[in-house]
């Protein structure tokens, strides 16, 4: 559930773009163009600048039809391979680039685009050693390419070799001083590298040189926020809004600096606002429409139930199982499943603060006992006196949080999954388990029989703990795939393989 605490762990993910630089195009030496009335065939060299001025012109099938003719022909020009491996690459066609690229330094092996653009295949794919080659590479041919440099700085940073890429970024901007991406990149090395004042001013020179660049707004207002600068951060968020109105992050990053600032209904409506885009922009596109339909009818921190949901292809009259329920409203990964699609299932919520509401909010079995690893035991339990949603085990209760200052300590009965399901006489294979119980999630998970019963979808709370690494381990050896990590914040939203 949330927290202000959890707020300040939100936001160490929330993802940054690294900006890497485009493809070039191979070098035109003449415009010339087809004359279609000569009675005599156009010439290779016209063919190529053909397909080149259909390429820069963003006519990308009739440049690929020509790039095609041309190697159908066997025309063995670096040109031809290096822009159509491009084009490959735009369509997602990786492999396809790589070849066409590496088919392109074979005919000129000093080609430093090709060189580049290779490296930044490569790195897609994973073989950052191999990229790093590629990019240095095409340096050595052209050490005034301040392209190579900067995305030489984005997969250095990727590696963890931030001065590295300090000194790159740096390059880049020696070379090409008005080079927006490398001043924007060269911030988030400095933000790292704990150089705030100096992260600030990379990010003005990135905005003043491309004043409509609202990554560079929005890092803005990272840094200004840090630098205690509250105002202004705003600021720097609503303009980032200002360009890109569907930008996620800051929206949600604008909420946490207004109410930072005292402004709590503006802010809880800009953090809902940057939640639901961000699902939305990242949840497959054939769910999106049902997606947006139950939008408003979501009860979920981060719409996990919609998640759900999408994955069992809204299904009526499921089965879910949640524990770590509150009030069995607000927060509720199942409400929605319940009261709209008809599910039926179990609700544990052993904080005795929440079972009155809970159990008036809700008509599904409820058990109030605590879910832990083995049944039939009493263990301490620990409800604050403020957030009541991060009621927890005791042993699993952080007293440095604020919100664990004062409150009831009281001892619970427990229970374990495995009795609880079959208590509940839930069936064998249940649509979906929701897990929020502050810190006892993998060692619920550990004790349980996977052979016994099976889920189909599992979101499971982690708080960027050590035991996330350890619930994904388990899971992933059950048979499980982890989805959407750069939108489920503190869960992990998982999938029974088929």
């Amino acid at each position: 559930m949330e927290s202000s605490d959890k707020e300040q762990r939100k936001k160490k993910v929330n993802e940054i773009k690294t900006f890497s630089v485009p493809f070039s195009l191979g070098e035109i030496k003449t415009n010339i163009t087809i004359n279609t009335n000569c009675p005599s065939k156009p010439s290779k060299e016209q063919i190529i600048n053909q397909a080149i001025q259909f390429h820069l012109k963003g006519n990308i099938p009739e440049a690929s039809k020509c790039y095609q003719y041309c190697i159908n022909k066997g025309f063995n020009d670096h040109r031809i391979f290096s822009n159509y491996g491009s084009i490959l690459e735009g369509l997602g066609k990786s492999k396809e680039a790589e070849f066409s690229y590496r088919k392109a330094i074979e005919i000129k092996p000093d080609f430093e685009d090709a060189h580049s653009n290779l490296g930044s295949i490569l790195k897609d794919f994973g073989k950052l050693q191999e990229a790093e080659f590629s990019y240095r590479k095409a340096i050595k041919i052209k050490p005034d390419f301040a392209d190579a440099h900067s995305n030489l700085g984005v997969l250095l940073k990727d590696l963890g070799n931030l001065k590295e890429a300090e000194f790159s970024y740096r390059k880049a901007i020696e070379i090409k001083s008005d080079f927006a991406e490398a001043h924007y990149n060269l911030g988030i090395i400095l933000k790292e590298l704990g150089k705030l004042q100096e992260a600030e001013f990379s990010y003005r020179k990135a905005i003043e040189i491309k004043p409509d660049f609202a990554d560079a707004h929005s890092n803005l207002g990272r840094i200004l926020k840090d630098l205690g600068k509250l105002q202004e951060a705003e600021f720097s968020y609503r303009k980032a809004i200002e360009i890109r109105p569907d930008f996620a992050d800051a929206h949600y990053n604008l909420g946490i600096i207004l109410k930072d600032l005292g402004n709590l209904k503006e802010a809880e409506e800009e953090r809902k606002r940057g939640i639901d885009l961000n699902f939305i922009q990242n949840i497959d596109s054939k769910y999106q429409e049902n997606c947006l339909k139950n939008l408003s009818l979501s009860k979920s921190q981060f719409r996990q139930d919609l998640f759900a949901l999408s994955q069992l292809n809204f299904k009526k009259n499921g089965f879910f199982v949640e524990f770590g329920s509150c009030d069995g409203l607000v927060g509720s990964n199942s409400y929605l499943l319940e009261k709209v699609f008809n599910w039926n299932g179990i609700l544990a919520e052993p904080a005795i603060f929440w079972h009155t509401k809970l159990k008036e909010n809700r008509s599904v079995n409820i058990e109030t006992k605590c879910v832990w690893k083995s049944s039939g035991n009493e263990i301490l339990f620990y409800e604050p006196s403020f957030y009541k949603q991060m009621a927890s085990i005791n042993m699993f209760s952080d007293q440095s949080k604020k919100y664990f200052k004062g409150g009831n300590r009281y001892k619970v009965k427990t229970i374990s999954l495995l009795d609880l399901l079959e208590t509940n006489q839930a069936p064998k294979t249940i649509d979906y388990l929701s897990i929020d119980t502050e810190g006892s999630e993998y060692e619920i998970l550990k004790a349980f029989d996977f052979d016994k019963y099976k889920f189909r979808v599992i979101t499971c709370e982690h708080n960027f703990t050590s035991m996330r690494e350890k619930i994904y381990d388990l899971l992933i050896s059950k048979g499980y795939q982890r989805k959407l990590t750069s939108i489920s914040r503190v869960d992990d939203w998982y999938i029974l393989a088929e």
